[in-house]
């Protein structure tokens, strides 16, 4: 009987690379039936990937949706991941509540873009009811703040850590929007690579799992990088300037000043566990120092 095939569209990537060394450590037996590939867009990735026994798929941009839908019709199972966020600051449609993926998130998500459309939002919804109407099972996770040194082979860190350090670095203190107020959940990049590894792993055997419209998952002056401890109030274009410059300053909102509050049980239904529940500050210690010595290697020595 041949293999199942995988396809892994961000391997490169901090949470994709981080999950692919979870399929390859070889604690799970069952990664033995699936053949893996990787969407890839250099040589270097590529040539690791051949080294790991990985086939790589050669691509430029997911904007070839042309290429991507033939490349996706070869595979039994496609893995991909995205993040969704709310928008306190500029005031764009609170909800302040915490969310279960026990409920009904597909209804809820329709009911938020019957208000605002919003990309991420659209992709979730679409994603379900082309999936209903092909006939294939869909299942989206929504992480929360994802942190932690990841353990791919190319970007391991999130993307918030290191804008939000080289601007410190910039201008010498910590700047948060407004008044620093909105709450986000935390989960370790180890933990998501876990709940996928887990899905994964009931999916291989055959377990019926909810799916489709029920699918949806859940210090810097110690290290004398600056010299103040101050964190200081910044209204939201100056940390739009601060942290991406040019882009919508929604863009900054979310991922720098979002509320996003989760309760993961479906993926504790399935057996999953979070293993890094300990203090997040410790581990966010810990992500700064290697961003610091990562950064610190890449520098020109003059």
């Amino acid at each position: 009987m041949a293999p199942k095939s995988i396809l892994v569209t961000d391997a490169s990537g901090y949470i994709g690379g981080t999950f692919l060394a979870t399929l390859l450590d070889g604690s799970n037996d069952w990664v033995n039936d699936y053949h893996i590939s990787v969407l890839v867009r250099t040589k270097d990735q590529a040539d690791f990937a051949r080294a790991k026994n990985i086939t790589p798929v050669l691509f430029e941009t997911f904007d070839d949706s042309e290429l991507l839908t033939k490349i996706g019709q070869d595979f039994d199972s496609m893995y991909s991941l995205k993040q969704s966020y709310d928008r306190p600051v500029t005031g764009k449609f609170i909800d302040n509540r915490v969310k279960s993926d026990e409920e009904d998130m597909y209804s809820y998500e329709k009911y938020r873009e019957s208000f605002e459309l919003y990309p991420q939002r659209t992709t979730d919804i679409t994603i379900v009811e082309h999936g209903e109407r092909a006939g294939v099972s869909t299942y989206i996770v929504i992480p929360p703040i994802i942190h932690g040194t990841g353990r791919g082979e190319f970007n391991k860190f999130t993307f918030q850590l290191p804008v939000m350090v080289n601007a410190a670095k910039k201008c010498g203190y910590v700047g948060m929007i407004g008044e620093g107020t909105s709450i986000y959940n935390h989960v370790h990049v180890e933990d998501i690579a876990s709940l996928l590894n887990t899905l994964l792993a009931r999916i291989h055997d055959g377990q019926e799992i909810p799916s489709g419209k029920r699918g949806i998952y859940f210090f810097l002056k110690e290290r004398g990088v600056i010299e103040s401890d101050e964190v200081k109030s910044l209204d939201l274009p100056a940390v739009a300037d601060l942290y991406m410059p040019g882009l919508p300053h929604t863009l900054v909102e979310l991922p720098f000043a979002g509320n996003s509050r989760t309760k993961a049980v479906l993926g504790r239904k399935l057996g999953w566990s979070p293993k890094h529940t300990g203090s997040w500050t410790s581990n966010l210690r810990q992500e700064v120092d290697d961003y610091l010595a990562f950064a610190a290697a890449k520098e020109p020595v003059l």
